[in-house]
């Protein structure tokens, strides 16, 4: 509490500063410079206490500092300050009156202070400590709960690991078996379209021949021998048809198969057909339509082996591919595939697709 006072006594000096400011004592009283007291800001709320009232009420069993504030200083009408009478001890003379100095003052209120910080410090490091052993205990049920947590994600881990390992092995076994399997269908199919194309080895393929209903297919191919110069014998065709195209919507008419008595009748009339072509002059004179005596416009025909339908992409492959690097000849011999940039080259057999890399 502090208040401005007229002219009054006042507990710590003998100085009378009516317009100083001050704190007053809730207990007795009395009125306390702030300068004496060493305190640049007064006291507010009402509940302070001088340095005897409150050594009196925090430390009651200290005779020392009792005994220092028995001696709380009396001011004289004259203002001057002097020290009070001190009780008489049994057996000892009476004390001599001195005068209590701010010096005096200030280590009561310093001891006062120390005391009060002391109690005050005490109460907040036991509840500071309270405090944290309530949290730490907190932390440590969740530290431990994380622990176990820790320790069963660990061993599903180490599960997941080992399936993760076993499903590896596995993969890289089914990939070798993969690897494998693949070979042998590639090797089996190579064998398979092999034979199939050993069966097709009498056989001939009749290309870019229009269709027209009731056609009679036997003499369309009986035509072309006699152009040809090659006759053959009606008991040397076995079977003539038209088979299905491979691009359903393509313009190209269907093609006929003929079937022969043997490879050699095949390849005779290939033969034929081959010599005919070359002798004409012009694209213009080869083997067409108007050759066998067909009603329609002048188009060319082809006469080539019976390819399987494997044999036949490698074939448009190859041709496309020797077409982009200018090479000269491409042609098919018993099922097989044949290339040559010019006609001081060596040729080269087109086995598979990979081969097709060849043609550079």
């Amino acid at each position: 509490m502090s208040q401005t006072h007229g002219l009054r006594k006042w507990a710590c000096c003998a100085k009378d500063e009516g317009d100083s400011e001050c704190n007053i004592c809730a207990e007795c009283g009395l009125a306390y410079h702030l300068v004496c007291l060493g305190l640049s800001v007064p006291t507010e709320g009402g509940e302070w206490r001088c340095p005897k009232c409150a050594v009196r009420k925090l430390h009651s069993d200290d005779t020392l500092i009792r005994t220092l504030t028995d001696d709380i200083v009396e001011t004289s009408e004259d203002n001057v300050t002097r020290r009070a009478t001190k009780r008489q001890a049994i057996s000892s003379p009476i004390a001599e009156t001195s005068t209590v100095t701010r010096d005096d003052v200030h280590n009561i209120v310093k001891g006062v202070f120390k005391s009060e910080m002391g109690v005050l410090l005490t109460q907040m490091n036991n509840n500071f400590a309270m405090l944290m052993n309530r949290e730490l205990q907190g932390l440590k049920s969740e530290i431990t709960e994380m622990k176990e947590s820790m320790n069963f994600m660990s061993l599903q881990y180490e599960e997941f690991k080992d399936k993760h390992q076993a499903v590896l092995k596995s993969m890289d076994e089914l990939r070798m078996e993969n690897t494998d399997l693949r070979t042998t269908v590639t090797h089996l199919t190579g064998r398979v379209d092999q034979l199939e194309q050993q069966a097709r080895a009498s056989n001939i393929e009749l290309q870019c021949i229009p269709e027209k209903k009731a056609e009679n297919l036997l003499n369309i191919v009986s035509s072309i021998c006699k152009v040809v110069n090659c006759p053959v014998k009606p008991e040397n065709i076995i079977k003539c048809t038209r088979i299905a195209k491979i691009d359903p919507a393509g313009l190209r008419p269907r093609s006929i198969v003929v079937q022969f008595s043997s490879p050699n009748v095949r390849d005779h009339l290939l033969a034929s057909v081959k010599t005919y072509n070359k002798s004409k002059k012009t694209p213009d004179e080869k083997l067409n339509t108007s050759n066998i005596g067909l009603k329609c416009d002048k188009k060319p025909i082809y006469v080539v082996e019976h390819l399987t339908p494997s044999n036949k992409a490698l074939h448009a492959a190859a041709r496309l591919r020797a077409k982009e690097n200018k090479y000269k000849y491409v042609w098919i011999r018993n099922g097989r595939v044949f290339v040559r940039k010019s006609d001081d080259t060596d040729y080269i057999m087109i086995k598979d697709m990979n081969s097709i890399e060849k043609i550079v």
